[in-house]
């Protein structure tokens, strides 16, 4: 799976940005600022003026985690992009059983969780 790039530059109105929008609300992703500074975490809202809250957020530096803040919003005129991230195969492992939880499933079903 690719992963996608949320230009500042497209227009907000431009089809393919919705698209986007709704693709990436509600997972993870990177929202790099104008200053190069990284923040990672769920993406609860983004708006036409690239204002961005995330939940679970966390500020990264070269591929490492050096803060945690919870929530947290991203004004937008320093948002340089927003990039959505793939989640680790596990993490859909977990929120597929968490939803699953006291459901009667087949075995096969939950084999082929495995190949996700």
């Amino acid at each position: 799976s690719t992963q996608s790039t949320w230009d500042y530059n497209q227009k907000m109105e431009d089809p393919n940005a919705d698209h986007f929008l709704k693709q990436i609300q509600g997972r993870v992703v990177s929202v790099v600022l104008t200053t190069g500074s990284e923040f990672r975490g769920r993406l609860v809202c983004l708006d036409g003026f690239m204002n961005v809250a995330l939940e679970e957020c966390e500020e990264r530096m070269q591929g490492k985690a050096i803060a945690k803040y919870g929530d947290i919003l991203l004004r937008g005129n320093n948002v340089l992009y927003v990039r959505g991230i793939e989640e680790p195969k596990i993490e859909k492992i977990e929120k597929t059983a968490q939803s699953l939880a006291g459901k009667q499933i087949n075995i096969p079903f939950i084999l082929s969780l495995i190949h996700i």
